[in-house]
């Protein structure tokens, strides 16, 4: 497995857990409502890792922003949604590639939650284009712009 076939089957995961417990607490469809952006670009192989750009976390780590770090939150009974989290962050934060963190397990003496033994396809790593620009203004607009911008 790749880190890109560890991310969407890790978003995957983390989406049927969210969607489960969506269906007794709104705090949670509301954050499946955030998750899905993401989860639909982490589909369409629009994501590049590390990918350090997913705020979501902040809700199971912090009461003041949210009710959901009391309820599900580390130290929580009921754990299942921030194990999800967790492993969805590994993957999208690419922890596992990091000699670093693999070292930190084996220091704790954890084993790492999967192994990366593949490659991922030149075309997962490929730069993803940059946003088309809008085009310049035109009529009065475009001159004033124009006129504006000369030394």
């Amino acid at each position: 497995m790749h880190k890109y076939e560890l991310l969407r089957q890790r978003a995957e995961e983390f989406k049927f857990t969210l969607e489960k417990y969506a269906k007794q607490d709104s705090d949670v469809e509301w954050l499946l409502e955030k998750f899905m952006p993401w989860y639909e670009r982490i589909q369409k192989k629009e994501i590049r890792l590390p990918c350090h750009e997913f705020p979501l976390g902040v809700y199971f780590a912090n009461p003041d922003i949210s009710p959901l770090a009391e309820r599900y939150g580390f130290g929580a009974s009921d754990n299942l949604l921030v194990t999800n989290w967790v492993r969805f962050e590994e993957a999208i934060c690419d922890d596992l590639s990091s000699p670093i963190y693999l070292e930190q397990l084996r220091a704790r003496g954890d084993p790492p939650s999967a192994i990366l033994d593949e490659l991922p396809p030149p075309e997962e790593e490929a730069p993803l284009p940059e946003p088309e620009k809008s085009a310049e203004p035109t009529g009065l607009r475009g001159l004033l712009h124009r006129w504006l911008r000369k030394p």
